[in-house]
């Protein structure tokens, strides 16, 4: 938790930005103890807030979503009506995913299951080893439930224990066994912080009932007093970490003002906090972003691996880089020395890019121009000189080293590319049957195109991007739409029908209320 005063919560929202996180946490409680509202009722319109609040709660952050899931177990656990209370919990469960759907589509859950784990850290083998610590974590759950039922303890202690137990165990069991029971253990140490306070509030509760008024008024002077030391700590340490700043003076902000300015269309590459602030400050496109976890392309990360850590490439560092920088259409790189104001620095070479054309600099920061023939998103090739193969690492040269050639062909035609809405684009380009367009767009199954009125398929090349065969002779017109595909579709009707069940199951109450009456 930091210090044993320390205000982790603030800080991890100021210093860290884990905002989400800690909406996540805000919205968890209000889920449970609406979900405690719809088991202990006999209405069907409670169902719908409990719901609501669990959608909120997924949607904030994946964090959050799974310490829901850990929370409702332990209120399922806690309760003696388990069957039912599972049943109900069920319902809202589904009531609510299918709310979220369109947002969070199980293609985005695989996703953000796939780069947890192998961000912040190396957690590929925990499924291999979760049977048989689900089963002494199951073990402890019971023992738990076994002891409450002969204590006869009350629904708030046995959701807190049990809850104490499922988040302890994946922060303590990472910080003292290094035992990874999920991706990133460690981040689950607030939800860890909620359960013990809920935990240490109900276990006071009976003892605090039996103490007579005049000595419990004492008890609660004498820790209120207790409270002023670590006020004054946390008061203090929030103005530190609030004091004023010129927020046009940080290099964040200064490149994305440069962005927005000089390259509001073209892609760019940009290190750590830099790439984590880029989106607020401008709209223009990078080559990543500031949710990792979301990267559905997964050479993309390798692309950021190699370009950062030059690793198995000494005496190459800028060719590499440059190749696969072209390969992904990537207009500008950013990168900073030793000095650079970037919190993260994760370039291992800092001045392999300076040959290249500099664009802007300050200090030891600046931003480069990538050479490319053209600057358009859409690129003419010929059929063999396709990516199709999987890149095997970063210095797999020989599986994009004829596409970037052909991206630097003078003798191919040039399209021109643009955006005339988030979801849709127009190509124009002269072009014969021998000729294939390379999208430089991660694929989805959501793209279509449209070639002179016809349509034609878009395929996978091995970089995880697009390309199509138009076969055609003379003036091409090509356009791409995006509907989210077939997956889309179909969330699309589910949440509709979530939202019908909302409908039904408040107008149903209010009906048998009415006939009651």
């Amino acid at each position: 938790m930091g210090t044993a005063f320390g205000a982790r919560r603030f800080e991890t929202l100021v210093f860290y930005g884990e905002g989400p996180h800690l909406l996540g946490l805000v919205l968890l409680p209000l889920a449970v103890v609406a979900l405690d509202v719809a088991v202990a009722g006999r209405r069907r319109w409670t169902l719908v807030p409990a719901a609501v609040a669990m959608a909120a709660t997924v949607l904030s952050n994946w964090l959050a979503g799974f310490a829901l899931a850990a929370a409702v177990l332990a209120y399922v656990l806690a309760r003696r009506d388990v069957v039912r209370a599972l049943g109900i919990a069920a319902v809202c469960g589904v009531l609510a995913y299918a709310l979220a759907l369109p947002w969070i589509p199980p293609s985005t859950v695989a996703v953000i299951e796939t780069n947890s784990k192998t961000i912040g850290g190396d957690f590929t083998g925990i499924y291999r080893s979760l049977p048989l610590r689900a089963l002494f974590l199951g073990s402890g759950l019971g023992i738990i439930v076994y002891v409450l039922r002969r204590a006869n303890a009350t629904l708030g202690l046995g959701f807190a224990a049990l809850y104490s137990l499922l988040t302890t165990a994946i922060v303590l069991a990472s910080g003292w066994l290094q035992i990874a029971l999920v991706p990133q253990p460690d981040r689950y140490h607030l939800e860890m912080e909620l359960a013990l306070c809920l935990l240490l509030a109900f276990a006071v509760r009976p003892i605090a009932a039996r103490i007579p008024r005049t000595p419990r008024a004492v008890v609660i002077v004498i820790l209120l007093l207790a409270a002023v030391y670590p006020m004054k700590r946390e008061r203090r340490f929030a103005r530190y970490c609030l004091s004023p700043a010129d927020i046009s003076s940080t290099v964040e902000w200064k490149i994305g003002q440069w962005a927005a300015n000089n390259m509001p269309h073209g892609r760019i590459l940009v290190p750590g906090s830099i790439s984590y602030w880029l989106n607020t400050w401008t709209d223009t496109p990078q080559l990543g972003g500031g949710f990792d976890q979301g990267i559905s392309n997964q050479q993309i990360r390798m692309v950021h691996y190699i370009v950062y850590s030059d690793d198995g490439a000494p005496g190459r560092e800028l060719e590499t880089s440059l190749l696969w920088l072209q390969a992904y259409g990537v207009d500008a790189v950013g990168a900073g020395g030793h000095g650079s104001r970037e919190v993260f620095k994760p370039y291992k070479h800092t001045d392999k890019f300076r040959p290249l054309l500099e664009l802007w600099r300050e200090g030891d920061d600046a931003v480069w121009l990538v050479p490319s023939r053209s600057r358009s998103l859409a690129r003419v090739v010929t059929a063999r000189d396709l990516p199709l193969r999987v890149p095997v690492n970063g210095i797999d040269y020989d599986s994009i080293r004829p596409y970037v050639n052909a991206l630097n062909d003078a003798s191919l035609p040039v399209a021109d590319f643009h955006w005339t809405s988030r979801h849709h684009a127009a190509i124009t380009a002269v072009l014969r049957p021998e000729h294939a367009v390379s999208l430089q767009i991660t694929h989805h199954p959501g793209w279509h195109a449209r070639v002179n009125g016809s349509d034609r398929p878009i395929k996978k090349d091995g970089l995880g991007q697009m390309y199509l065969e138009p076969a055609c002779q003379g003036p091409c017109d090509i356009q791409l739409d995006y509907d989210g595909g077939a997956e889309m579709i179909a969330a699309r009707l589910v949440q509709a029908g979530g939202a019908v069940c909302c409908v039904l199951l408040v107008a149903t109450t209010r009906l048998r209320l009415r006939r009651r009456s």
